[in-house]
Formats: structure tokens, C-alpha cells, sequence
């Protein structure tokens, strides 16, 4: 199960929760610009220093919690090889579903043929469910029952996506802040298997030039350990360039229990790009350098 407290903000902060086996729940989505505040109202310290330039005021985007007034519509299809699900309606005054970054609106990618059940292989629905704090609250329950093919999965896509299906550049013009609880099945090694891995985090551009994924990982029979990427996503092929990556064997993965993340984005293809990803107010990743080496991004998946 996953679930999901989602925060987004441009400059941005996306507060984001997540249960696992299937269950994400997005208990607050955010989006401003402007410096990161956490929820207790202070910058974390992995942002107390960006390289010396200037902090912008925060600035609320988008923030819903999937309460009351929150709606997961039918999963459709034109063909091809997915389906849609869109979440609809607001439960906070001024702020409603779809949510926008980076100019452009998002939805549930649901990655199954469609010739196919839909339902036999991925599903999702809006739940009652204890949240962290141990009170009840609404969940986005994301359930895969089986795999139709690799590829297989339900991300939550931001994408600039035309009518005939062609994706153009997101107006990528912020920083981004991320930050949700998460809480993955205790059978979560099992899940993943050996010498397996789960991404719940991706920014990709077009032409398989340049993606940032965050990943947890387990090697054969090994531990689960979190891992994050910058390559050129052709995968497997001698073309394919790992810029850089990091990964974190001490950080703990929790299973079973709730968890923290907080994701910090500043893309640049200068020495002052940087991303840094925290577990629980932990540490996972703090990588300074270039991060931007082909295009703006043209797809964003906050949660999947």
C-alpha cells in the first residue's frame, strides 16, 4: 500500500504521503513559490544555503487532501497502450483537482493496454484510511493486482500533452519542493524481488535525452536500500549515459510504517544545480552540479 500527503509548490513545495502495497494518498497537495517552509513553518536545513541566491516568498498553488468534495473518476481509453483516470473537485477553498506545475495539468497514467480489463491489472480508489498521525482521513488507494506487460504501472503524470498525443516542454520555471508520508507493505522486498526496483519519483524530457528518477532498490537477495539517477534513460543499450547518481544503504527503507520524504529540485546545467532527498528528516541524497543537459523537462510523475 501507498500512501500520500501531497504538497506542491512552484519554487515549490509538494507535500506528499504514501502508504505502499498499493495505497498512496495525497493528504495535502501544495503548490508556491518562493523559499521551502516544512509544516512546522521553518526551511529545512538542506536549503538553508542555495548557493547564495536570492529566496523568493512562498507562494500557495494547489492544496487538497482528498476529503470530501474530491472525486477519482472511471479510468478511460482511446487505444494504444494506457488508459486515463482523472481526480476531479477541490476539498479546499480557491484550490481544485486536476493540479498544475509547471503550467500544465496532471492525471493517473494508467499504463495497461487498452484492449485490456483494466481493473484485472491496476486499480485505484479513494479510501478511509489511518493516516500518520493515526486519525482518520480520505486515501488514494493504488492497488496493482497483476502485470500486463513491463511497463505496467500508474503514474501520476504532469504532462503538456496535444490532442494528437505529441508532448511539448513543461514551462519549467521554478524550483520544486516535494514533501509526503509514504508507507510501503512490510512484503515490500518480496514485492520488488531480487535484483529489483521501485521508482516513485520521475521528471523525464522528450527523445530519451535526460531524466532524474528516485528509486528503492535491492540487489540479489540484499537489503532495500533508496537510489537515485540522472541519466539518459536508454536503458540497457550502449548509448546510455549515467550522469550522475547516488544512493543510500543507511538511511533505512521503513516497511510497515509511516514515513517521511522531502525532495528539493534546483535543474541547471551550471555547478549550482541541485537535489537533495531526505527520508524522515534523514539525509538520502545531497547532489551539487549539473542536472540539466538536453531540454526542459516534458513530464513530471510526483507519485506513482
Amino acid at each position: 500500500m501507498k500512501k500520500m500527503m501531497l504538497r506542491l509548490w512552484t519554487f515549490s513545495v509538494l507535500s506528499i504521503g504514501v502508504v505502499a502495497g498499493g495505497f498512496i494518498r495525497v493528504d495535502t497537495v501544495q503548490a508556491t513559490e518562493g523559499p521551502v517552509v516544512s509544516e512546522s513553518g521553518h526551511r529545512p536545513a538542506a536549503h538553508d544555503n542555495l548557493g547564495g541566491r536570492p529566496i523568493r516568498k512562498p507562494s500557495l498553488l494547489f492544496k487538497s487532501g482528498f476529503e470530501n468534495g474530491v472525486v477519482l473518476q472511471e479510468p478511460f481509453t482511446q487505444g494504444g497502450g494506457d488508459w486515463e483516470q482523472h481526480i476531479v473537485g477541490s476539498d479546499v477553498p480557491g484550490y481544485a483537482w486536476p493540479m498544475r506545475v509547471w503550467g500544465y495539468p496532471g492525471h493517473l497514467q494508467v499504463l495497461v493496454d487498452g484492449s485490456l480489463d483494466v481493473g484485472k491489472y491496476l486499480e485505484n480508489r479513494i479510501e478511509t484510511t489511518v493516516g500518520h498521525d493515526g486519525q482518520l482521513t480520505r486515501a488514494l488507494h493504488m492497488v496493482q493486482h497483476q502485470k500486463a506487460e513491463e511497463w505496467t504501472q500508474d503514474p501520476y503524470i504532469i504532462v503538456n500533452e496535444d490532442q494528437n498525443g505529441n508532448n511539448g516542454d513543461l514551462a519549467e520555471n521554478s524550483d520544486l519542493y516535494i514533501s509526503y508520508w509514504m508507507k510501503y507493505p512490510v512484503d515490500l522486498a518480496a514485492r520488488i524481488g531480487s535484483d529489483g526496483w521501485f521508482a516513485f519519483m520521475e521528471w523525464k524530457t522528450c527523445c530519451n535525452e535526460d531524466r532524474i528518477a528516485l528509486y528503492v532498490y535491492r540487489d540479489f537477495e540484499g537489503p532495500l536500500y533508496w537510489y537515485v539517477q540522472n541519466d539518459n534513460e536508454t536503458d540497457d543499450t550502449p548509448s546510455h549515459v549515467i550522469y550522475w547518481d547516488e544512493e543510500s544503504r543507511t538511511v533505512p527503507v521503513p516497511v510497515g510504517d509511516w514515513f517521511h520524504v522531502e525532495v528539493f529540485l534546483h535543474r541547471s546545467a551550471g555547478q549550482d544545480g541541485r537535489l537533495v532527498w531526505a527520508i524522515d528528516g534523514q539525509t538520502v541524497a545531497d547532489h551539487r552540479g549539473p542536472n540539466m543537459h538536453t531540454h526542459l523537462f516534458n513530464r513530471f510523475m510526483p507519485f506513482r
